[in-house]
Parts: C-alpha cells; sequence; structure tokens
C-alpha cells in the first residue's frame, strides 16, 4: 500500500463486504422479519462491541475515501435493507401498517452514527454496544403490533439458541 489511508480504505472494503455477506445470510434464513431484526441485533452486537468511537472519529476525519465508503453502504445498502424490512413487517402484520417505511428507515440507519457522538454519548460513561443495543431495542419496540410483540418477546428469550451471531 502506497499509504495509510490506502490500508484505511482497503480495510474499509473488506468490512462493508463482510456485513454484506453476513446480511445475505440472515436474509436468507430468517423465519420473518422480527426474526431477522434480532438476528440483525445479535450481529450488530457482536460487531459493535469491538468497534471503538475513536476508531469512527479518525476515520471521518482524517480518511475521507473511508468514511465515503461508509457513506455509500449505509445510503446504497442499509437503508434498502431496513425500508425493506419494514415493508415486509408491515405486510406479515408484525409491524404497525400506520409507519412511514422510508422516514422510520432513515431514522434508524442515522442512529448508528449518533451512538458515536462523543458530545452526545461521552465514551467515559457509554459503551457503544449499549448505545447501539438501547437504539435497537427502541426501534423493535416501536414497530411492532401485537402479534409481532409476542413473536418478538418468543425471540428475545436467551433460550432461543437459533438467533445467534452469524
Amino acid at each position: 500500500f502506497p499509504n495509510k489511508a490506502e490500508i484505511v480504505v482497503a480495510v474499509s472494503k473488506a468490512h462493508f463486504e463482510e456485513e454484506r455477506r453476513i446480511s445475505d445470510e440472515i436474509l436468507e434464513s430468517s423465519e420473518n422479519a422480527v426474526h431477522e431484526l434480532i438476528m440483525a441485533l445479535r450481529q450488530m452486537e457482536a460487531t459493535f462491541r469491538n468497534i471503538s468511537p475513536k476508531l469512527i472519529y479518525e476515520v471521518q476525519k482524517y480518511y475521507p475515501d473511508a468514511w465515503r465508503l461508509f457513506e455509500e453502504f449505509k445510503m446504497n445498502y442499509v437503508l434498502p435493507l431496513v425500508q425493506d424490512n419494514l415493508v415486509k413487517g408491515i405486510a406479515e402484520g408484525y409491524y404497525r401498517k400506520e409507519i412511514h417505511p422510508e422516514i422510520v428507515a432513515r431514522m434508524r440507519v442515522n442512529q448508528f452514527e449518533m451512538g458515536f457522538q462523543q458530545d452526545i454519548f461521552p465514551i467515559k460513561d457509554f459503551k457503544p454496544s449499549e448505545i447501539q443495543v438501547e437504539f435497537f431495542h427502541m426501534y423493535m419496540f416501536g414497530l411492532v403490533t401485537q402479534k409481532g410483540r409476542e413473536l418478538l418477546d418468543k425471540y428475545l428469550k436467551p433460550t432461543i439458541s437459533a438467533i445467534k451471531p452469524i
């Protein structure tokens, strides 16, 4: 590699490709929209346990090409994925029909970054994985119908061994 920036870009590309692969596996193996969310939650917990807010800040500030890759991944891959899950969950009767999928998807996708903003969540006071899980729980419980809540409760039970990170 000619410089450190190229290394950061290459690592970022590899990370996003792995995230796509995992997401594809989740989509293929999920039973329904709620199950898809729970599997994504487990994967997200594993991912965010290893990411430092300082890393996010440094990539954003010092490596604009790598940050651009993140923004593209977020808007061109994650956003449609989240929106498709919302549409699917509404059709299945697990999510409230009155939600606006595009608005809710954009809100959810942008929560990722907010959880790493140190002016909002200082690293000395908050763990990134705990912030993201809390966001995710608020998101999930805000989406579901009573039918969806029953399914969500079933999937959130720790005895369900099928719902683990891939």
